[in-house]
């Protein structure tokens, strides 16, 4: 017979997955805080963005059950509280319009607290010297890093119908898999992120908004410095992460090659050429999550070896982008005579 324990954790889920997808179809009925259409957009109407407050709900639920059967843990607690504020500065630029100078320093102010709950990065792997030991300074510096990078590639790569919830699920699940934090906290962020896309991915009717992407790419970033206790453990979520790293990285690259303003809005990610290649929102989704499912089969192949020989983690780092690249190119090779870019493929 299951354990109260297991039933009141499935039961935190169950409920963080019903409330996030109730308040998705309450919302997207609504027609309330409209996403409106541009010419950087991949929609062809108004779409009601308030996905994330319908993740943040169901969160909210599955707090109060883990807390009314004392199974909230001091690291659940910091998980939802980080979520929670990170989704409440994205719901105010969401109803409001934040400019990005003041989303940003919002951004410092959730993550300097955070980081000092969570702790340093406390080791990096180096190719020839093994796993570094860094000072405490230097370590919460990476992890103060770590957390403003991922929130912000999570929110850019926030763009097309199920990717960045799907993907953000994909990464929670190596990161229980790997580094062994399987946490009823974690179970409940990704019910209630699959919560919300059963409103989201087949038709569009309501998209995560600033709200949901800011929520989870914090809860990208807190969940291995928590898992690991900042030790070697946190690398994993790098690498899993780094197809959306990747794809990121290298479309600010050739913008600023070009001149081009990097906090303009624009239709330039690798992910957006794909789609509008002519690859369904559906499709071209699951080629970035299929990437990155690549990447946490791979970091589960390389990862004890990158335990001993931190160059295997490296390597295994250079063999997710040659995937990640692959398939991006598979794809846009596939309908390359039907839609030209002028600056190339990628």
């Amino acid at each position: 017979m299951p354990s109260p324990e297991l039933i009141a954790g499935l039961t935190a889920a169950l409920v963080a997955g019903v409330l996030a997808y109730g308040f998705s179809e309450v919302a997207a009925r609504s027609r309330f805080v409209l996403d409106p259409v541009s010419d950087r957009s991949n929609h062809a109407r108004p779409v009601p963005r308030l996905g994330g407050a319908a993740v943040l709900m169901g969160l909210g639920g599955a707090a109060t059950v883990l807390g009314v059967a004392d199974l909230l843990t001091w690291k659940g607690g910091q998980l939802f509280l980080v979520a929670g504020l990170a989704g409440t500065l994205g719901l105010m630029d969401d109803l409001f319009g934040l400019r990005p100078s003041w989303k940003f320093a919002g951004l410092v102010l959730i993550a300097i607290p955070a980081v000092v709950m969570t702790g340093p990065v406390k080791a990096v792997p180096l190719p020839i010297l093994g796993w570094a030991e860094v000072p405490p300074f230097l370590g919460f510096a990476i992890a103060a890093f770590w957390l403003l990078s991922i929130t912000n590639v999570l929110n850019f790569m926030d763009g097309l119908n199920g990717l960045a919830g799907s993907f953000v699920i994909v990464a929670l699940m190596a990161l229980g898999l790997l580094v062994g934090e399987v946490s009823f906290a974690l179970l409940a962020v990704q019910a209630a992120i699959l919560g919300f896309l059963l409103a989201n991915i087949f038709a569009g009717r309501i998209f995560l908004g600033d709200s949901g992407s800011l929520a989870l790419g914090m809860t990208l970033g807190t969940a291995p410095l928590l898992a690991s206790g900042g030790g070697q453990g946190f690398w994993v979520l790098p690498l899993v992460t780094l197809p959306l790293i990747l794809d990121v990285a290298l479309t600010l690259i050739r913008r600023a090659k070009r001149g081009a303003r990097l906090a303009e809005p624009h239709r330039e990610h690798v992910y957006q050429r794909v789609k509008a290649a002519g690859w369904s929102h559906q499709a071209s989704s699951a080629a970035v999550v299929g990437g990155g499912l690549a990447a946490a089969a791979l970091a589960w192949f390389f990862w004890g070896e990158a335990q001993a020989r931190p160059l295997a983690y490296w390597a295994s780092a250079v063999v997710i982008g040659f995937v990640w690249a692959t398939i991006m190119l598979l794809m846009l090779a596939a309908k390359r005579q039907t839609a030209p870019f002028p600056h190339g493929d990628f």
